[in-house]
């Protein structure tokens, strides 16, 4: 609950949430079924990506010309704005359009990969969190704090789903199917 006790009020009265982010979702769902759009953005993955990188140098200078303790002058806000955009949307069509021409094709591994997407999703917070909890008062630089986390997290969450995936009474723990019984082999 919030403060004065009304619940979820930030998701039912956030409107400039949904009038924000309710059309891309739209967009992006029909996006996904469309043919000819998905054969432009992977014909056009390269733009977008170059459109992002040069998007993220121009808010990365920014950012180190005018970092928060300096006032920042009010003709940098509409570029900006703008940059922000255009390397959003660039790295999306990038990485979109990189799936789609690159990706897009079926593996063996496909089956293991889909059904091991949800018990990462369950562990992996909690793997973080303990581990930063352990790495904090060691001090270590942030790049090495990083690469231990982040290894943690992909043995962890790894570890977690072959663990569960093979006892199967813990398989609906973690959101996996159940195993067929041996009777109804």
């Amino acid at each position: 609950m919030d403060a004065d006790g009304r619940r979820y009020a930030g998701f039912v009265g956030d409107w400039i949430a949904h009038v924000t982010y309710f059309p891309a979702f739209l967009f992006g769902f029909g996006l996904a079924r469309s043919e000819p759009a998905m054969a432009a953005i992977a014909s056009w993955w390269k733009v977008g990506a170059i459109a992002a990188l040069l998007a993220y140098l121009w808010i990365i200078g920014v950012e180190l010309r005018w970092p928060a303790d300096v006032p920042t002058p009010r003709w940098v806000y509409t570029p900006y704005g703008i940059a922000h955009a255009v390397e959003q949307w660039g790295a999306i069509v990038a990485l979109i359009g990189i799936a789609e021409r690159h990706w897009n094709r079926d593996h063996r591994w496909r089956p293991m990969l889909t059904e091991a997407v949800f018990p990462f999703y369950l562990i992996h917070q909690t793997i973080i969190v303990l581990v930063m909890f352990a790495l904090l008062p060691a001090g270590l630089p942030g790049g090495v704090e990083f690469a231990c986390l982040l290894a943690a997290t992909i043995v962890g969450c790894v570890a977690f789903y072959w663990t569960g995936r093979s006892i199967a009474p813990l398989r609906p723990l973690i959101g996996l199917r159940a195993l067929p019984s041996k009777d109804s082999a």
